[in-house]
């Protein structure tokens, strides 16, 4: 038994390393074949005929020729396997989280975790011979597969939204500047996105295409908001949409929102301020205080003692 529960662990050990290895180097290998790509001439030379599929199949590393179907293969299967209510909630998080892998691939992620971990409690369970330690250390195992993944995906969800959170100001001046200088909402948006960079024009860009595609530049703004997640975005996009339906200002609309995201800033920074002296009790209790009581309670403790030791 114990023999299969480390061929299990180690293969999927194995099967994780590939798939986190494979998603790293994947952009690597997608900018060398574009760049090889572009390189190619567009007609082969002379009386040279044009590369076959099976060519451009065999072409590439044995990583892009074996190991990417069949790794492609297991998370289409692990996604048909999810319910339909849990994926599409996957599909709104890994959204939330600006996509990092794609569904099939974080619930393959989370099985193998989860295979990963009991195997190693399952091993750590040889060395204690108390059977409720073993039932702890088993139990612990299994919590942790279960929620390594989803802490992941929390702590991505949480980075990209701060990073949303401190681009939105920006982004409502540099709108508010272009629809002063004259230009259309649209203009205004588009600019953002030429001359910025990160999570938020990346949005509005999705938007712009969806815009173009035929959508309604309200919806796709609503659609943005509610598939970012963040709430002062969601007031952002509101106030749009109400300013276009009535037909108010949008100069008036952006320089308020502008005011009221910068004062909203400010109370946030304020509130992480006033959390950080509870945030630093816990340090200053287990770290700082033993230290300090240390030494200045250390020399009249050891006179003490002795003291006390020459009494006897």
């Amino acid at each position: 038994m114990l023999l299969i529960i480390l061929g299990l662990a180690f293969t999927a050990g194995a099967l994780l390393m590939l798939t986190l290895g494979g998603a790293l180097i994947d952009d690597r290998h997608k900018i060398t074949r574009r760049l090889d790509a572009m390189a190619r001439p567009v007609a082969p030379p002379g009386n040279a005929a044009p590369p076959s599929l099976a060519d451009a199949a065999l072409e590439g590393t044995w990583r892009l020729r074996l190991l990417t179907p069949f790794l492609k293969k297991i998370t289409d299967l692990s996604l048909r396997l999810t319910p339909a209510g849990a994926s599409e909630r996957l599909q709104i998080a890994l959204a939330r989280a600006g996509k990092p892998m794609g569904a099939g691939e974080f619930v393959m992620l989370r099985v193998l975790t989860l295979v990963v971990c009991v195997g190693l409690s399952a091993i750590l369970c040889r060395a204690i011979s108390a059977p409720p330690q073993r039932i702890v250390c088993l139990s612990l195992g299994l919590l942790g597969g279960l929620a390594l993944p989803d802490l992941w995906l929390a702590g991505q969800t949480r980075r990209r939204h701060s990073q949303i959170r401190r681009a939105l100001p920006d982004v409502v001046d540099l709108l508010v500047v272009s629809v002063e200088a004259g230009l259309g909402l649209g203009s205004a948006l588009a600019k953002v996105t030429e001359k910025m960079s990160g999570p938020l024009p990346d949005e509005l860009a999705r938007a712009l295409a969806e815009t173009s595609l035929g959508k309604r530049r309200t919806q796709a703004l609503k659609d943005m908001a509610v598939r970012v997640g963040v709430g002062e975005l969601r007031t952002f996009v509101a106030s749009i949409t109400q300013a276009e339906i009535l037909g108010v200002s949008i100069t008036q609309t952006l320089r308020a929102q502008s005011q009221a995201v910068r004062a909203a800033r400010v109370q946030r920074v304020r509130e992480q301020a006033a959390r950080l002296p509870v945030t630093l009790l816990l340090p200053l209790t287990v770290f700082i205080f033993p230290a300090v009581f240390i030494v200045l309670l250390g020399p009249s403790l050891i006179r003490l003692y002795a003291a006390l030791s020459g009494m006897r």
